[in-house]
């Protein structure tokens, strides 16, 4: 609990000196040795740090806000609403329990799930794990379709994974048309009052709302779904890798919504989670699902490292493995293949021709909308050569994927010059398509934005 609430404050003071960090980490850890309730805890941290960081010109919301963050890293399994937790786990805090759930894949014989319990608690926030091809995306896709018999039709619910936020969104789409498409129900229009504070909550400003969706970092894109999400008045919120393509800040700023968020009641919901990340399950999972080896769901209470250590007995290998992702049950890639590229024209045969630039930059900005002064990047020279292995970094909409398209010829750069050998061949691979590719690639520049 101590290093999930170190890891809380750095994030949340990422520009902050690091003897500043070192204070705010120790101060927040001295409470938590006095503070065993979330509320208390954070109470308690906002008395001791107050002070010190009006020093530093902080508001008091934005000393509320901070200690907030670190409450929900501290205690992750309190959010569930004091009604609830007084209630117990009686009928009316179940969102839904299916006893003796078959789940077959495909065209396999043997199934994924044989004579399963699928039990959700209201405000409950579930991490799923379990070894590649257990079935973890197929459930979650069946509840989404509601493909799975005994399913209550009154749960809302909203599947979300990078892949399939903007699958089918046409280019010219606006954030604001896609979150009206999206915030529609079956029936009715969407809420326009709820749904303007949905995307004002989660960070969008009117100027944003005018962007194409394609135009949005993916964070960016996950805050717009997180937020068509909550004017759907989701109640049951699935979340796929939802943390891949999100900078540090983008990961604090998701585990603070989804803990605040999913805390059952009237306003809140419920979360089934997967992912890679075992920090991240930490700081935001009340339970762990656990797909068996004999095709059950094991369901343990407390965070991944909890569940590490009582089920798995510490050992990290059989913790790996149960996050790992990217194989499906059958029909798949088979273990071992290899992906093959065809071999390349040669540019140049010799040392120094290697090291000549096949792809320059000279001067160039770029702009979605011309007639905005602020470039999403300006004044950019590069050059590549055959040999080049470059690595861009940057916050969340900082212009990474723009920068990527320009060079791949796929937008046209506002001003300044792109040249690249009449012999190039050039591919773009999408963001949700790279997840599998990233154990090839080795870094050798880095450029930060």
């Amino acid at each position: 609990m101590e290093s999930a609430v170190r890891k809380a404050v750095l994030a949340a003071c990422p520009k902050c000196a690091s003897d500043v960090c070192d204070y705010l980490a120790d101060s927040a850890v001295a409470v938590l040795e006095d503070e065993n309730d979330k509320e208390a805890f954070q109470e308690a941290l906002e008395a001791a740090t107050a002070p010190f960081l009006e020093e530093y010109g902080v508001s008091a919301a934005e000393v509320v806000a901070f200690c907030k963050v670190v409450a929900c890293a501290a205690f992750p399994m309190a959010k569930v609403s004091s009604k609830a937790a007084k209630a117990g786990t009686d009928d009316g805090d179940l969102l839904c329990r299916l006893p003796n759930l078959m789940m077959m894949y495909g065209g396999s014989s043997q199934p994924l799930l044989r004579n399963a319990t699928l039990e959700l608690i209201k405000g409950h926030r579930y991490g799923i794990v379990g070894a590649n091809g257990s079935g973890k995306t197929t459930l979650m896709g069946r509840i989404a379709n509601k493909d799975i018999a005994g399913l209550p039709a009154a749960i809302r619910v909203v599947h979300l994974s990078h892949d399939t936020i903007v699958q089918g969104v046409n280019p010219t789409t606006s954030v604001r048309e896609y979150s009206q498409l999206r915030s529609a129900s079956d029936s009715a229009s969407p809420d326009d009052a709820l749904l303007a504070q949905a995307l004002t909550g989660v960070g969008f400003d009117e100027a944003s709302l005018g962007k194409t969706v394609l135009e949005l970092s993916g964070g960016w894109q996950m805050r717009l779904a997180l937020a068509c999400a909550v004017a759907q008045k989701a109640n049951l919120l699935i979340l796929d890798e939802p943390t891949n393509h999100l900078d540090s800040a983008g990961v604090q700023w998701l585990i603070e919504f989804i803990n605040t968020r999913c805390v059952g009641g009237e306003e809140g919901g419920t979360a089934m989670i997967v992912s890679h990340d075992p920090d991240f399950l930490d700081q935001v999972c009340s339970d762990v699902v656990h797909f068996t080896s004999d095709a059950r769901l094991d369901y343990h209470p407390g965070n991944f490292t909890s569940f590490k250590n009582t089920v798995l007995k510490g050992d990290q290998a059989k913790a790996t493995a149960l996050l790992e992702t990217g194989s499906s049950p059958a029909g798949g890639v088979a273990e071992g293949s290899k992906m093959l590229f065809p071999s390349p024209e040669r540019l140049g045969s010799t040392a120094a021709e290697r090291k000549s630039p096949v792809l320059t930059l000279q001067g160039v900005s770029f702009q979605y909308n011309k007639e905005e002064e602020k470039s999403v990047f300006h004044d950019v020279d590069m050059q590549l050569s055959m040999d080049s292995r470059v690595g861009i970094v940057g916050k969340n909409g900082a212009g990474k994927s723009t920068l990527l398209q320009v060079i791949a010829d796929r937008m046209r750069p506002t001003s300044g010059e792109r040249w690249s050998h009449k012999n190039l061949r050039m591919s773009y691979v999408a963001p949700w398509l790279c997840l599998g590719l990233l154990v090839h690639f080795v870094c050798c520049y880095i450029i930060s934005f």
